[in-house]
């Protein structure tokens, strides 16, 4: 699945069960790998948060 408006491809989205900082967990991998041309999104589904990786068209 790729966003043209956006240029992201999404490479993984998985649902979990966490409570807690999680969010910065999330910023934490986004500026980490933001050079290796991954992006890392955090949303809520009913009851989980659903983390979605994703590869920029940077490289």
């Amino acid at each position: 699945m790729t966003s043209e408006k956006t240029g992201l491809k999404v490479i993984a989205t998985q649902g979990f069960r966490l409570e807690g900082e999680v969010h910065k967990l999330v910023t934490f991998l986004n500026q980490a790998l933001k050079e290796r041309g991954l992006t890392f999104g955090l949303s809520k589904r009913e009851e989980e948060l659903q983390l979605t990786v994703y590869q920029t068209d940077d490289e």
